[in-house]
């Protein structure tokens, strides 16, 4: 078994005994099945568009399935160098329909990333700007996410093999009718290249919000299928 394997599933099981020992201290559950499709137009600039659903499968100490959410993205991606990348995106998050007390929001992201190849391994740095624009106020938030990808068998990903991304990513959120919030996530991927432009990804992340008021603790199944033209 690669060792790289064997890295991110011990850090998945020790995520998951995390989680059940904190039950009963604000837990939340989500299921979060994504759709997105990415369109290179040459010379370094490409489209993504990405449609998301979000369901509560915990919330009250009890399973369940409602939704909670639906949004639609777009990014604009421009490669300045190699391996570096900057991006504008837009997003509209529908939320009201499904919770009347909740707000929708429109979403304004700037984004800038940068990575480096380590043999096998790739390491990711990605920092964004966003604006969130919602009744009664509008939220900035400032975040940084580093990650690690692998493929799991040799060198190379080639079409029908598995590969490992590890991440984690830290938020400060500010407004002027709320109190500053500091946000951590930590998620473990397997994704496989189905075909030449077609990925599959399935994860678990863990997210600890609030960590200055009263932390809430939630954890995130997630399915996205990522088409490439």
């Amino acid at each position: 078994m690669p060792t790289s394997f064997t890295k991110g599933l011990l850090l998945f099981l020790f995520l998951c005994g995390m989680l059940t020992s904190k039950a009963q201290e604000n837990l939340q559950g989500f299921w979060e099945p994504e759709i997105e499709v990415n369109y290179d137009l040459g010379k370094g600039y490409s489209h993504n568009f990405a449609l998301a659903t979000r369901f509560y499968t915990y919330d009250d100490n009890a399973l369940t399935l409602r939704t909670r959410q639906l949004e639609i993205g777009h990014f604009s991606d421009f490669k300045i160098r190699a391996n570096q990348n900057f991006a504008v995106g837009i997003q509209y998050r529908w939320r009201e329909n499904f919770e009347p007390d909740e707000s929708d929001e429109l979403r304004i992201t700037e984004q800038y990333s940068i990575t480096r190849a380590y043999r096998r391994f790739r390491l990711g740095h990605r920092f964004r700007l966003e604006q969130r624009i919602k009744d009664p106020h509008t939220e900035h938030r400032i975040r940084y996410r580093l990650a690690l990808d692998t493929p799991l068998q040799g060198d190379k990903l080639n079409v029908g093999e598995p590969y490992l991304v590890v991440n984690t990513e830290t938020l400060f959120s500010a407004g002027r009718s709320r109190n500053p919030g500091y946000e951590q996530r930590l998620e473990v991927v397997i994704g496989w290249q189905l075909a030449k432009g077609l990925m599959l990804e399935t994860g678990l992340q863990y997210r600890l919000d609030d960590l200055t008021q009263r932390a809430q603790h939630e954890v995130f199944a997630g399915n996205s299928l990522s088409i490439s033209f």
